[in-house]
């Protein structure tokens, strides 16, 4: 994976990533970010031939599933925020249904919505007595 590889990536993950210059966020080095990080994570960093070092963090909140996944490549690092990510997910599950009202007296000049054996008339539109008598 190329560090342009990486930022698409995170660029692309549902709007819960980031894809920042180490240096340019606070740290001194890679090494420093590494190690403060595992620190304050609590996890450890896992490396692999492509240059890749990558972390993922579990959630502090005892659910289950992960909280972020860290990569850093050249230099740059890449968020993955899950926990962001499962939030936007359930956002819409958490919106209520619009319910819509209809007066159908307005809409029907006939509508009757009384009971069926109630009678009032020259006007009632049901069918027990109708319009018809």
């Amino acid at each position: 994976m190329t560090s342009h590889e990486l930022a698409f990536y995170a660029a692309t993950f549902g709007d819960c990533g980031s894809f920042d210059k180490i240096t340019e966020i606070g740290w001194n080095s890679e090494e420093q970010f590494f190690t403060e990080t595992a620190k304050r994570m609590q996890a450890k960093w896992s490396h692999y031939d492509d240059g890749r070092s990558v972390m993922t963090t579990d959630k502090t909140n005892g659910d289950a599933g992960w909280a972020c996944k860290f990569i850093v490549k050249d230099g740059w690092l890449a968020t993955l925020d899950y926990a962001q990510l499962e939030r936007q997910m359930v956002e819409p599950q958490r919106q209520t249904a619009k319910i819509i009202t209809t007066d159908y007296a307005d809409d029907n000049p006939d509508y009757d919505d009384d009971v069926a054996t109630q009678d009032y008339g020259l006007e009632d539109y049901n069918d027990d007595y109708g319009w018809w008598r």
